[in-house]
C-alpha cells in the first residue's frame, strides 16, 4: 500500500492519509488499550477508496493479552467525506475488544469502525451469521426449500464481505447429504424484495425461453433484514475452466449465454446511460493525474479523445447484465451459467460484452499469449453478433470497451491505494488507447 505520505490530495476525502498511516492509527489504538495489553501490530488492509467520496477499509490488528498470548482481530471501517454522517453510524456505544472499548465513531477523522458482523449499514447481518441457519426454522422460509424433511445442520461462510455495503454468504449441509451449497447475500441500501422479484423474473425467464442461459434460482428474501437466498447454478468459474480447454469454443458458449440474457424482452428499472460512464470518465482523469502526474500525456492522450467521441444512446436498449465480467461466469456441461444480477438494468447491450472483453484481457495476462487472447475476444464477439438481431457496431464496441478500461481497470491500483508503481496503470492506458483505435484483437 502507498505510504500516507504518497497519497495526493482528494478535497473530498482530506483525511485520507491519516486513515492509512499505520503509525498513527496504532497510537490511536494504543491509547484505549487495557492495562497489561500491548499492539504488537496495526495495519490498514483490503482498503476500497472511492475518489471523492468515501474509503472503505480494514484495520488487522495483533495484540499481547497480559499472559503473553497473540491475539489477532479485525476492525471494519468507512470514512465519510463531505456528505453528513449518519445517525447510525455516528451514534453507536464503544466498540468491546479483547483488548478493550473503543470508541465507534472519531469525529475528526470521520471515520465509522465495527466488528464484522455488527455492521451498522447491515443491522440484520449479525443476526444471519449468528443463527446457523435456525433462521430458516421461524423467520425465513425458504422455497423450494435446499433439503427434504427436516433442516440439517448448516455451516454459513462468509465468501464476500464489503463493509457498508453488501456481504455474501454460503451454506454447506453438515451432513453432506447434498453437495451444492446455497447462498445468501445481505445488502445495505438494495431492497430485498426488489431484488428476489427481479431474481425470480430472471429464472423464470430462462427456463421457459433461454435453456442454454443458467441462473441461479431465488429461494426467498427477509425484508426486515434486507436478505436474500439462492440456490447455486453449479459449474466452475470459468477462468478455471479455461485453463486446458479449447479457448475460441468456451468463449462462443459464453457469448450465447450472454446473447440470450440479451434477446430477453425484460423490463428493468434501472437505466444504463452513456453520460454515466462519461462522468465516470471525468473522476477516472481527475483521479489518475492526482496520483500519476508523469503520465499526463498518456492520460490526456487517452481520456481526451474518448470523452471527445462519446456516441449517443442507443434507441433500443436491451436487458443487460451491468457488471459482466470472467468472475459472473460459472461453466457447467450443459450450459453456461451467469451469476450476480444486482446491476440488472436496460441499456446498449454492447456495455455487458465490452465490460467482459475488457475484464478478460486484463486477468487473461500472463496465463496466455497476446495472440490467444485476441483469438478468444474474436471468437466471443463473432459468436454474439451472429445471435443477436441487431449485430455488433465495431465502433461502438471499441469506444465502450476503451472507457471501461479506463474506468475499471485503470482506477484499479488507485481504488486499492496500491504500491505498484506506474507500469500497470499506463499499460492499462496503451490498451485502452489500442481498444479505441480497434487495434485490440480486429
Amino acid at each position: 500500500m502507498l505510504d500516507a505520505s504518497q497519497i495526493p490530495v482528494d478535497t473530498s476525502l482530506p483525511q485520507l492519509p491519516a486513515l492509512v498511516d499505520d503509525d498513527a492509527i496504532a497510537a490511536r489504538f494504543r491509547a484505549h488499550a487495557l492495562p497489561g495489553w500491548t499492539l504488537r501490530r496495526c495495519r490498514a488492509q483490503d482498503v476500497r477508496y472511492y475518489p471523492g467520496a468515501t474509503c472503505l477499509l480494514a484495520y488487522g490488528l495483533k495484540y499481547d493479552d497480559p499472559g503473553g498470548e497473540r491475539v489477532p482481530f479485525a476492525l471494519a471501517g468507512r470514512a465519510f467525506g463531505t456528505e453528513p454522517v449518519p445517525a447510525h453510524f455516528r451514534e453507536r456505544p464503544a466498540i468491546q475488544t479483547p483488548a478493550g472499548p473503543i470508541p465507534a465513531y472519531w469525529p475528526d477523522l470521520r471515520l465509522a469502525l465495527w466488528t464484522f458482523p455488527d455492521d451498522p449499514a447491515m443491522p440484520g447481518l449479525g443476526h444471519i451469521v449468528r443463527s446457523s441457519g435456525t433462521l430458516f426454522d421461524r423467520a425465513v422460509q425458504l422455497t423450494p426449500a435446499p433439503w427434504t424433511g427436516a433442516r440439517p445442520g448448516l455451516e454459513t461462510i462468509v465468501v464476500n464481505y464489503v463493509p457498508a455495503k453488501r456481504c455474501i454468504l454460503r451454506y454447506d449441509r453438515l451432513d453432506h447429504a447434498r453437495p451444492e451449497p446455497f447462498y445468501g447475500k445481505v445488502y445495505a441500501t438494495d431492497d430485498a424484495q426488489s431484488v428476489v422479484a427481479r431474481m425470480q423474473m430472471l429464472w423464470e425467464y430462462a427456463v421457459r425461453r433461454a435453456p442454454e442461459l443458467g441462473l441461479a434460482r431465488p429461494l426467498g428474501c427477509d425484508p426486515v433484514r434486507n436478505a436474500v437466498w439462492q440456490d447455486s447454478p453449479g459449474g466452475e468459474p470459468l477462468l478455471d475452466s479455461l485453463l486446458g480447454a479449447d479457448m475460441p469454443v468456451l468463449m462462443r458458449r459464453v457469448a450465447a449465454s450472454l446473447a440470450a440474457l440479451h434477446r430477453s424482452d425484460l423490463p428493468a428499472e434501472r437505466v444504463w446511460r452513456v453520460a454515466d460512464e462519461s462522468v465516470k470518465l471525468e473522476r477516472a482523469r481527475d483521479a489518475l493525474l492526482r496520483f500519476y502526474p508523469h503520465l499526463h500525456r498518456e492520460i490526456e492522450a487517452t481520456i481526451g479523445p474518448l470523452a471527445a467521441a462519446a456516441p449517443a444512446d442507443v434507441i433500443q436498449t436491451a436487458a443487460v447484465h451491468g457488471d459482466f465480467h470472467c468472475n459472473q461466469v460459472l461453466v457447467g456441461r450443459d450450459r453456461v451459467s451467469i451469476i450476480d444480477f444486482d446491476l440488472f438494468g436496460r441499456g446498449d447491450p454492447l456495455l455487458d460484452v465490452a465490460r467482459f472483453l475488457s475484464r478478460f484481457e486484463t486477468v487473461a495476462q500472463g496465463h496466455w499469449s497476446a495472440a490467444e487472447i485476441a483469438d478468444a475476444q474474436r471468437a466471443f464477439v463473432s459468436a454474439y453478433a451472429i445471435l443477436v438481431p441487431w449485430g455488433v457496431d465495431r465502433r461502438r464496441l471499441a469506444w465502450w470497451k476503451a472507457v471501461l478500461l479506463v474506468n475499471r481497470q485503470a482506477l484499479k491500483n488507485v481504488k486499492k491505494l496500491a504500491a505498484s508503481g506506474v507500469e500497470p496503470v499506463a499499460a492499462v492506458l496503451t490498451a485502452a488507447r489500442a481498444a479505441a483505435e480497434g487495434r485490440d484483437f480486429a
